[in-house]
């Protein structure tokens, strides 16, 4: 196995961390949630932002922390934590959102730190022990060696459930008269509401 420093990978000053090109790039991004060292295939990371905080929305999972607005598109951010039943994270400024790829949609992981990209070779990804009371282990596909550590690789097809998030939104293809003829039409009603309310003055 090909091992790099281990360091804390921060985005650039426009919140952005430069993964390289995928097709000469080592093979897994590796990252913290709490005290766990896991890994996704990187063919799967579009790009890693600094946290900024979401938008959240109603009827969505709990694990689901909302959506951001990555250059027009609305990405929905799953709180990898709560995904993986170890409770809420409490996001600060050094957490970071790994934008993936999930049947060409794209989801963001809220993550402690990413702190390395491995390169392995495909047949060195041992088995997860099938454990009785670990229901977590059905979103993993295996570990891998990391120096002396062992690290995790997510499924990121069992994780995330695209079904059950919020859909995506091309804010670039919304047309103009759409949104402002939705804006009459709620300005309308709003108008009619008020209207018909009884007269409190007299």
């Amino acid at each position: 196995m090909t091992n790099v420093a281990h360091q804390t990978y921060l985005p650039d000053n426009d919140g952005v961390l430069d993964i390289g090109d995928g097709a000469m790039a080592p093979k897994f991004v590796a990252f913290k949630v709490g005290p766990h060292d896991l890994c996704v295939d990187i063919s799967r990371v579009l790009e890693i932002r600094a946290w900024t905080g979401t938008t959240s929305l109603p009827n969505t999972p709990d694990f689901v922390l909302g959506v951001i607005n990555l250059r027009g598109i609305i990405v929905p951010v799953i709180d990898l934590s709560a995904r993986f039943g170890q409770g809420n994270a409490e996001p600060t400024p050094s957490h970071v959102i790994v934008i993936t790829d999930v049947g060409g949609e794209r989801v963001g992981l809220l993550v402690d730190a990413v702190i390395d990209i491995v390169s392995v070779p495909a047949d060195s990804i041992v088995a997860i022990p099938e454990l009785q009371s670990s229901q977590g282990n059905q979103f993993l596909t295996g570990l891998i060696e990391h120096g002396e550590d062992m690290v995790a690789v997510i499924s990121l097809d069992h994780v995330v459930d695209t079904k059950s998030l919020p859909g995506q939104i091309d804010l670039g293809t919304v047309p103009r008269e759409s949104a402002n003829a939705g804006t009459a039409e709620r300005s309308g009603k709003e108008a009619a509401r008020t209207e018909g309310a009884p007269d409190t003055a007299q």
